[in-house]
């Protein structure tokens, strides 16, 4: 948690500082930010994870979020490359049924994964259009680093103690690294000497996250960032 906390802290502080940052040098440029050949983006949004496995019940999402800062820089007029550090919170939710040794159902059990990494996603960007909103496609890969996981579980009250969620810290069941796809999709526009942009993604594990199992996690992650530019064409 105080990991979290400390990037959380850091994230903030470099946000604030782009955010109020205008310099009079950029302000004389003609070009617009979103030209920009290289450009520094403090982003952040929801997200919706879900895991998916072989095992039988019912999946669900589990919202979340994702912060963090990106740099963006541009190949020709339409291809860029992305390469962000982020605050990536994943998971889902199981619901499967309980049954006694007779075979007898005892009700429901609900498991609430949260499962927290530093992602370094690595993507490619091309713009559809040049104009003054421009909207663009993105596909790369996220690979992530485990900070910390939990489990909260909510059972019957004949199995375990009472149908209040149970929490557990499970850190040490998952594996220390994750990879996803990532394709998606958004819009940037020019604001004075900002970019702005919105953008909507989905994330498809592609390596489970438990050993000897065949886990996974996906998300649907919807993001808004603010950047300034630091090299012009």
């Amino acid at each position: 948690m105080s990991t979290w906390r400390g990037f959380q802290g850091l994230v903030l502080g470099i946000c604030l500082h782009l955010l109020t940052y205008v310099s009079p040098a950029i302000a004389q440029q003609q070009t617009s930010a979103a030209d920009a050949r290289l450009l520094i983006s403090c982003r952040g949004g929801p997200s919706l994870g879900r895991v998916a496995s072989d095992v039988a019940g019912e999946k669900d999402y589990r919202l979340a979020f994702e912060a963090g800062l990106s740099a963006t820089y541009r190949l020709s007029r339409r291809y860029s490359v992305d390469l962000g550090v982020e605050y990536l919170s994943r998971g889902g939710v199981e619901r499967y049924d309980k049954y006694s040794s007779n075979g007898n159902l005892i009700g429901e059990i609900e498991d609430t994964w949260e499962i927290n990494y530093i992602g370094l996603p690595i993507c490619a960007r091309y713009m559809l259009s040049l104009q003054s909103l421009r909207p663009y496609l993105l596909l790369g890969a996220e690979p992530g680093f485990l900070l910390d996981a939990t489990m909260e579980r909510k059972v019957p009250v004949t199995v375990e103690y009472s149908r209040n969620p149970r929490r557990y810290d499970s850190t040490d069941l998952f594996r220390s690294f994750s990879l996803g796809i990532r394709v998606g999709g958004g819009l940037m526009m020019s604001l004075g000497s900002l970019a702005v942009s919105a953008e909507a993604c989905y994330i498809h594990g592609v390596l489970a996250i438990f050993d000897d199992t065949h886990l996974k996690i996906h998300a649907i992650t919807v993001c808004v960032g603010v950047g300034i530019p630091l090299l012009r064409s």
